[in-house]
């Protein structure tokens, strides 16, 4: 296997990623992989400049020394590669925004698809979420900075056990109007023309590791692990988390993405 050093940021969703590296590393030769990431927003207070990045702030600054084993800034040229993890990019986000225009009593109860809201509005909401969140405004940043490429991973869908919670109660709504393969289709449309435009590479999600309607399996969100705390892990109902496999099915494609685009001469091992 080709060498390389790749370094992952992101927030809670990154522990997926971490986990599975943890047990799985041997299974990967000559690939050194670092983490530096934060629960939630965090990471929108890391400075780059000059080839470095720098926390703001001392919260930030011990998530970053928890997470990446005592290190708080990252020399990027060390790195062949960098990875965004989750930081407010996914269809889940995209959802959740939209829940409170979706509460009209025609649409709870509608088997056929409803427009409450316009293309043009969709499309406005999409291309401000997705401009705004972390995860575009941290790969701004590193292209400003570094030629080095960055690849962008989302946070994973919902997984499936959603549809039968109070707080995503919205999710069997859209699924029986037939609305969530247009949202999705537009969401996706949206996403990779604006990490493209930023200078990102997207890896989609492993089609594996979804159902037919887009949710994640429910096998891939049972047992998910936190951040700061590895060992313990998230409440048993929660659906926006994945667990140690998921994390290494990512990983895999993730590194088959990295072998095909990085030359083989210029860097450490090649």
């Amino acid at each position: 296997m080709t060498r390389f050093s790749l370094c992952c940021w992101g927030n809670s969703h990154l522990a997926a990623l971490k986990i599975a590296w943890d047990k799985h590393r041997s299974e990967y030769p000559g690939i050194t992989l670092g983490f530096f990431g934060a629960p939630g927003k965090q990471l929108r207070e890391i400075e780059i400049k000059n080839g470095k990045a720098t926390p703001q702030n001392p919260q930030l600054a011990r998530a970053l020394r928890l997470v990446s084993g005592g290190a708080e800034s990252v020399d990027l040229e060390a790195h062949d590669a960098f990875a965004l993890v989750g930081l407010e990019l996914g269809f889940r986000v995209f959802l959740t925004t939209l829940r409170g225009h979706l509460a009209t009593p025609e649409f709870k109860t509608a088997r056929k698809q409803q427009d409450l809201i316009s293309d043009t509005c969709l499309r406005h909401c999409l291309k401000d979420l997705l401009t705004h969140s972390v995860s575009v405004k941290l790969l701004k940043k590193l292209k400003r900075d570094t030629p080095k490429p960055v690849y962008i991973i989302t946070e994973p869908h919902l997984s499936e056990a959603a549809l039968n919670q109070k707080a995503t109660d919205h999710l069997p709504r859209l699924k029986r109007t037939g609305a969530l393969p247009r949202m999705h289709g537009l969401y996706s449309e949206f996403l990779e023309r604006i990490v493209l435009e930023a200078g990102g590479i997207l890896v989609p999600q492993p089609s594996d590791t979804l159902t037919d309607d887009g949710f994640t399996r429910k096998k891939f969100s049972r047992g998910s692990s936190r951040l700061l705390a590895a060992d313990e892990q998230h409440d048993g109902d929660d659906a926006r988390h994945m667990n140690e496999a998921y994390g290494n099915r990512v990983l895999k494609d993730l590194f088959t993405r990295i072998e095909a685009d990085l030359p083989l001469q210029g860097r450490p091992g090649g």
